[in-house]
């Protein structure tokens, strides 16, 4: 209540009573001259003539009201003169308002229906979004997967390609071996209607070649080689047969001669002639030139090995125990670096004059006697060691120390 009274336009209520007044004391003061001086206006009685003053007063009191209220108010003004324009735009108005209450309304209701449909949305947000992290996690598996993969794959790949090149190799290993096979039976025909003069393997003749030699003493020894091979086979040949020729591999007389090089060769070298394959009364020898680096493995007169042995032994047995001790010598010797004969295995020579003297010796001497194997001469590392036996009794070895 408080509040309405605040909103009242006092100043204006003030003036139109203060109006009020003016005009109605105006009006009785000019009614009662106007009666008193009996004027008469339009011929009517005086009586009658106060009557309208009065009546015209109250009709300028109320116009004066509407004066003051339509200049200082555009409300009252608006009432005065545009009422029904008004009245026609709250009608209006209010259409528009209850139209857009409804509107509101239907959009409310729309609100709470996107409201719930946002709050399925979100839920199924959330649910991609879970599946997807799913599908990334999945995704990060199978590229770990893959990238596993790919590694089995080139490891794979590798191991193909590494199986085709050993299928390759082996397919060659088998044409070669067949190869081989068809030249063995060749030669097993060879050798059921001929006779084998040259082994596979075997060094028909070998030389050494100083420190320093060049290709040209290379050569020069290589054509040495290959006449002592022809001297070595015809001591082979049957008489009244045709002489054998000697044939050296090109590639490994190249390779020696590249080996050796202008400079010359800064260690001492054996050359060896090396039979390539069986040769058969009438074929032509193939051979090759191998190079080997020589050095000195034992001077003349150096003791290989001492040994006792029991006097007294049977012939047999004293040839055993021979051989045994010379196989010792021989594994020795290889050990010292000297090398084997292809064919035999063996890296020495024994006269055979001597061994026998030696085992007689052995079978007819008594006590415990002392064996000494010396080397006769200077040996290299191609061999072959030439031995010497030395059978010791007690008293020539107490001689002897």
């Amino acid at each position: 209540m408080l509040e309405r009274l605040g909103d009242i336009n006092w100043k204006l209520l003030i003036v139109l009573v203060l109006v009020s007044a003016v005009v109605a004391y105006v009006g009785d003061v000019l009614g009662m001259r106007i009666g008193k001086k009996r004027i008469s206006i339009f011929g009517l009685r005086p009586r009658y003539t106060s009557s309208i003053v009065t009546a015209v007063t109250g009709v300028f009191i109320t116009l004066a009201t509407l004066a003051i209220l339509s200049t200082t108010t555009d409300t009252v003004r608006t009432a005065l003169f545009s009422l029904k324009f008004v009245q026609r735009q709250i009608t209006e108005l209010t259409s528009q308002l209850q139209e857009n209450q409804q509107e509101m309304q239907a959009l409310e209701l729309r609100l709470f229906e996107n409201q719930a449909e946002l709050a399925a949305k979100r839920q199924e947000l959330a649910r991609v979004e879970r599946r997807l992290a799913e599908s990334e996690e999945s995704l990060r598996t199978l590229q770990e997967q893959l990238e596993s993969s790919l590694a089995a794959k080139s490891a794979a790949e590798a191991r193909r390609q590494e199986l085709e090149r050993e299928v390759h190799r082996l397919e060659a290993q088998r044409t070669e071996l067949q190869e081989d096979i068809e030249t063995l039976r060749k030669g097993l025909e060879q050798i059921r209607a001929g006779r084998i003069i040259v082994l596979a393997g075997e060094i028909i003749a070998q030389l050494p070649l100083p420190q320093g030699s060049d290709g040209i003493a290379a050569e020069e020894a290589v054509r040495s080689l290959r006449e002592r091979a022809v001297v070595v086979i015809r001591r082979r040949l049957p008489e009244g047969s045709e002489e054998m020729t000697v044939e050296i591999g090109e590639d490994s007389l190249r390779q020696v001669l590249d080996r050796i090089g202008a400079g010359g060769s800064p260690l001492r070298m054996v050359l060896r002639l090396v039979a390539s394959s069986n040769a058969v009364l009438g074929e032509r020898v193939q051979t090759k030139v191998e190079a080997l680096e020589s050095t000195r493995i034992y001077e003349a007169g150096t003791v290989l090995l001492v040994r006792e042995i029991q006097g007294g032994l049977t012939l047999d047995a004293a040839e055993a125990k021979l051989y045994e001790i010379l196989a010792e010598v021989n594994g020795k010797a290889t050990a010292d670096g000297v090398l084997r004969d292809p064919l035999r295995g063996t890296v020495g020579n024994l006269a055979a004059a001597e061994f026998f003297d030696a085992v007689e010796k052995i079978a007819s001497s008594k006590g415990t006697l002392e064996l000494v194997v010396t080397a006769a001469e200077t040996t290299f590392t191609e061999g072959p060691v030439q031995v010497e036996l030395e059978v010791r009794s007690p008293e020539e070895k107490t001689a002897v120390q």
